[in-house]
């Protein structure tokens, strides 16, 4: 499970979602 999310957080870095990601962690962590 860790090398699964450690992977599609390689592949969200490496394109150009890196910024969406960020605010949707942001916006997760905000509500939680």
């Amino acid at each position: 499970m860790n090398t699964a999310v450690e992977k599609l957080f390689l592949d969200a870095a490496s394109s150009r979602h890196l910024d969406w990601l960020e605010s949707e962690a942001i916006h997760i962590m905000r509500e939680v």
